[in-house]
């Protein structure tokens, strides 16, 4: 990559960045850390709350017997890496300090395992240590340990006077030059921590907590109920975020106003509905932006911690025979649900222009399941590593679209930046006839390359049928349309144009391609952070007259 290659990516970067994020990341550089962890010489004690705390989502345990973390598919012994763990990937470090595993659903079960580690934490991790320390696993922390105090566990007296020193350094260092989730996490630690514990401090950091929740939260969550960033993971992790904080409305009633109270019920209720929208027949997220099963709760375990706090979230049952759709137009999703199929399309920005931390360049593709299978689907995420493999699965490469001259439809670069990204234009949806809906979209993302080629795709969905459409406006020297097919799909060659398609439920389908060029080839496809699979893909380079591809099923 050549000097001016670089230096327009960071210009790229940079131009779409707040003054705020670029102030902080210089503040933040130059203030020394040593000065922010603080202790006031008083232990925090418990205030005394009016309900108790609802049980809020259970996960997966992370600690086993003998002291072993796994995260990832990755399990090691914590006497044998320490807490710094230098070999393990920075995601897999950040997991075994945010303590997810007080949560689990045996943790009744481990009071003894977990207080050891707990400790053991607190001897081994001093104020100051790189990463253990740095604010998102601190606020993540923060609440673990509250949440597990909550279930009627005692944190002894030096994991009480970390936590109080833990609040003073998140205090001082929110995570302004970040945004996004990362800021509604550490506010939301300064929440639950002073309405939780008597402190010197307490009020301090519960309205500073509070304020900043207040705004992000119409600045977060669009209208139609999606967080801004465009990930469904992280949806599910923001929407435990609400539900979380409503709960503890319940438990402190007196500390909150019932406007505040009225917008969190409100926006549980939208989110849970974005996600249902969001949300495959099997019961897990798609995979748009960065997502992977594992990591947050589903739709299924929200809906039932909504359910607990007496939040009506039940989905209304379709019992029409039309094609049913629905259209997320704030964030740019839209599902369509047809005779036992379900699709997914994205015609949406890649997120937040400030905020592209977490996104893929995936404009226009789309997910596909039938008969409660995943036929169609986008690559996923398997690490945030800054690797090869992190700029594949965020490339166009790995999504079910288009890609051409080579590119990615969003510059995408590092781990976590995007340069010029794709902007959707000219979005049409055309449902007169009940029996056929049609939707179109175009993209400027090629706009960068010479000659500004200009990708067209149209989605035409029947009872039994779908057929896309590719075209590409401009002159370009090779455009290529993947349909990456789940890992458990087979795949039966009938003709150079034709294949059959077979489901594990022995469902079968027809794909036949009508125009462009059509080739299987091997790719990857990542459910789960740590877990990389062999797949296969439908690929079609588009001749001048673009591409047509149609997937057939019997009712």
């Amino acid at each position: 990559m050549n000097w001016f290659r670089i230096l327009k990516l960071y210009w790229f970067t940079i131009y779409y960045l707040k003054p705020i994020q670029i102030f902080y990341r210089i503040k933040n550089y130059i203030k020394p850390k040593s000065s922010l962890f603080i202790f006031k010489g008083i232990l925090p004690t418990a205030k005394e709350s009016e309900n108790s705390f609802v049980q809020p989502s259970e996960y997966e345990p992370c600690f086993f017997k003998n002291d072993y973390f796994c995260f990832a598919g990755r399990k090691r012994k914590l006497s044998e890496v320490g807490w710094a763990a230098p070999d393990e990937e920075k995601l897999w470090r950040y997991n075994l300090h945010y303590f997810n595993d007080l949560k689990s659903h045996d943790s009744k079960f481990r009071v003894g395992q977990q207080l050891r580690i707990l400790s053991d934490w607190v001897d081994e991790n001093l104020p100051g240590t790189d990463l253990a320390w740095d604010p998102y696993p601190t606020a993540l922390r923060i609440v673990n340990w509250i949440k597990w105090f909550y279930a009627d566990n005692k944190l002894p007296d030096k994991c009480l006077k970390s936590l109080s020193i833990q609040v003073r350094f998140l205090y001082n260092r929110l995570e302004w030059q970040t945004l996004g989730n990362h800021l509604f996490s550490d506010a939301k630690a300064l929440v639950f921590y002073g309405v939780t514990f008597n402190d010197p401090e307490s009020d301090k950091f519960f309205n500073r907590g509070l304020k900043i929740i207040t705004e992000e939260l119409s600045e977060q969550i669009l209208e139609d109920g999606g967080n801004f960033e465009l990930s469904p993971m992280y949806h599910c992790l923001f929407l435990e975020d609400i539900l979380d904080l409503f709960n503890l409305t319940k438990s402190y009633p007196n500390s909150f106003n019932s406007n505040f109270v009225k917008t969190l019920r409100l926006t549980a209720i939208k989110m849970v509905q974005w996600l249902n929208c969001m949300t495959h027949p099997d019961g897990e997220i798609s995979f748009f932006n960065d997502s992977a099963k594992g990591v947050a709760a589903n739709l299924k375990n929200l809906s039932l911690y909504a359910t607990r706090l007496n939040i009506n979230v039940r989905p209304k049952e379709n019992k029409s025979s039309q094609i049913e759709f629905h259209h997320l137009e704030n964030s740019g999703y839209i599902r369509i649900n047809s005779n036992h199929a379900a699709f997914i399309i994205d015609v949406g920005r890649i997120g937040p222009n400030y905020i592209p931390s977490h996104a893929h360049a995936d404009t226009l593709s789309f997910e596909f399941s039938l008969s409660g299978q995943r036929v169609v689907v986008n690559g996923g995420t398997s690490t945030y590593e800054l690797n090869e493999q992190r700029l594949k699965e965020r490339s166009t490469e790995s999504h079910s679209t288009v890609e051409i001259n080579g590119e990615s439809s969003s510059e995408i670069w590092s781990g976590f930046r995007v340069a010029r990204r794709a902007y959707p234009k000219n979005l049409q949806i055309s449902d007169t006839n009940p029996k056929c809906l049609i939707i179109s979209c175009s993209h400027d993302g090629y706009d960068r390359l010479p000659r500004k080629p200009r990708h067209f795709r149209k989605w035409s969905i029947e009872k039994n049928k779908i057929t896309i459409e590719d075209k590409i406006k401009g002159q370009f020297n090779i455009a290529v349309a993947r349909f990456i097919l789940h890992p458990t799909i087979g795949i039966k060659k009938l003709s150079n144009k034709f294949w059959l398609l077979e489901l594990p439920c022995g469902k079968k389908l027809n794909v036949r391609c009508s125009k462009g060029t059509p080739l299987i080839k091997k790719t990857t496809y990542s459910p789960n952070f740590g877990r990389v699979c062999e797949t296969e893909c439908i690929t079609v380079i588009l001749g001048q007259s673009g591409s047509e591809i149609q997937f057939l099923w019997k009712p």
